[in-house]
């Protein structure tokens, strides 16, 4: 038998793909964006310090989490509550636990980082 792997292991068109999308990245210098965007991510995530039931921020290049307290006996519901909440504003976050979690594409704005924190911030004291 001649083991292929998974179907989309090696195929031709995701490997033409993944090279158009690394051309990309280097065409337009995303790295390089990152660096100076990840900053602006740092100064606006960590103004959430101090919000309604926020334990711990946390970032990283351009991820970042919000970690909330506990609801009594209620585990992981006041981030679901955020995540439901931020949708219906236009905006996805993933949550895992009590900590919500951002990764924004590498071609943000520093705008849109103002719209992801704003959010997240009128959310949190909405549901305070």
């Amino acid at each position: 038998e001649f083991f292929h792997g998974y179907t989309y292991s090696g195929h031709p068109l995701a490997c033409a793909a993944g090279i158009a999308a690394m051309e990309v990245y280097q065409d337009e210098d995303l790295f390089s964006k990152a660096r100076l965007l990840e900053q602006e991510l740092e100064h606006q995530i960590h103004t959430l310090q101090g919000e309604p039931h926020v334990v711990d921020i946390r970032n990283l290049g351009m991820a970042g989490a919000i970690e909330f307290s506990s609801k009594l006996n209620q585990p992981s519901f006041r981030a679901m509550e955020i995540f439901q909440k931020c949708f219906e504003r236009g905006l996805m976050v993933r949550y895992t636990g009590d900590i919500i979690a951002i990764g924004p594409a590498l071609v943000v704005s520093t705008k849109e980082i103002e719209f992801i924190i704003e959010t997240i911030r009128g959310v949190v004291r909405d549901l305070a």
